[in-house]
């Protein structure tokens, strides 16, 4: 390097290095302004993305709305049309409004009752219900049935299922007045008629309410010779209907009875057993609904046997 005056003369060396230098910086200048393009394009497609995105949120609010409208106006305009079948009257008697008991008088209902006939499945036993009832008939000719149960056979004796008692079945009309009150607990030694006059007055007062106010409250004063104190309640009347009894014979159920040659151990595999073979066509066996066992030692009584 040759110095002259304030001015440097670097050997040509130097320079050739220089010159590389500056062509590396640069390279590494233009990558980092391609880097920083792509981000500011970047930045501008999301903002662009997010404006297009609220724009269509936007259009899709206003469409909503008027959807909204639309339907509005289309449920108000909708007209129903049904089939209604047609029914056989008879004519029996002209009903007044004063031949109705119940003209806003009585809060009524009708309640119907069914008791259901029960079997008792006992240890050793069980009970199983087709889907088909020529499944259970089939069945029930058999003397005996041998299902696989490892290296050996557990043998079962199928028989009609036998139902305790009959069936039941009524209905109760039940009639709960709103105007009528019973009371009861009144001791007074003053003639009837009077003990009458008495609690007409004391039940007319307005501010003691009406009768299924005074019901809920469940006692009330009365004014006689002195204050008494007397148990409301409300007046019900009831009636019994349609009382009927019947006895019939589970026609898709068969009991499985005298299962033997189960162990301890295999309780728990024996419905399991019972369901895979008595599924099978092959077995003169069909679809099953349900299948109940009861291990020994046990005792179950059952509704709604089929």
């Amino acid at each position: 390097m040759i110095k002259a005056g304030s001015f440097v003369f670097r050997e040509e060396g130097d320079i050739a290095d220089a010159m590389k230098e500056l062509a590396v910086w640069r390279a590494k200048v233009q990558e980092a302004q391609a880097v920083t393009d792509e981000r500011t394009a970047q930045a501008q497609q999301q903002e662009e993305a997010k404006r297009k995105a609220h724009e269509d949120m936007t259009s899709a609010q206003d469409q909503q709305g008027l959807y909204h409208g639309d339907c509005t106006k289309a449920t108000l305009a909708i007209e129903f049309c049904a089939q209604i079948p047609e029914i056989n009257l008879k004519f029996s008697q002209i009903q007044t409004e004063d031949d109705d008991d119940h003209d806003g008088q009585y809060i009524s209902g009708l309640y119907t009752i069914t008791q259901k006939p029960t079997t008792v499945l006992t240890g050793g036993q069980a009970l199983i219900t087709f889907e088909e009832k020529k499944v259970a008939a089939q069945l029930l000719k058999m003397a005996r049935c041998s299902v696989p149960c490892g290296q050996r056979v557990l043998d079962m004796r199928p028989k009609s299922v036998t139902l305790e008692g009959s069936a039941v079945k009524f209905a109760i009309q039940l009639d709960m007045s709103k105007k009528e009150l019973s009371f009861s607990g009144l001791r007074s030694n003053m003639p009837q008629e009077r003990i009458l006059d008495r609690l007409e007055c004391s039940f007319s007062r307005p501010s003691r309410g009406v009768a299924d106010r005074l019901a809920l409250i469940g006692q009330y004063c009365v004014d006689l010779d002195r204050e008494e104190i007397v148990k409301v309640e409300t007046v019900f009347n009831y009636s019994l209907q349609k009382f009927q009894t019947f006895k019939s014979s589970p026609e898709r159920s068969i009991l499985l009875d005298n299962i033997s040659g189960v162990k301890d151990e295999e309780e728990e595999d024996v419905p399991d057993l019972l369901e895979i073979f008595f599924q099978l066509p092959t077995n003169s066996g069909g679809e099953i609904e349900n299948l109940k066992y009861l291990a020994k030692g046990h005792q179950l009584a059952l509704f709604d046997v089929i």
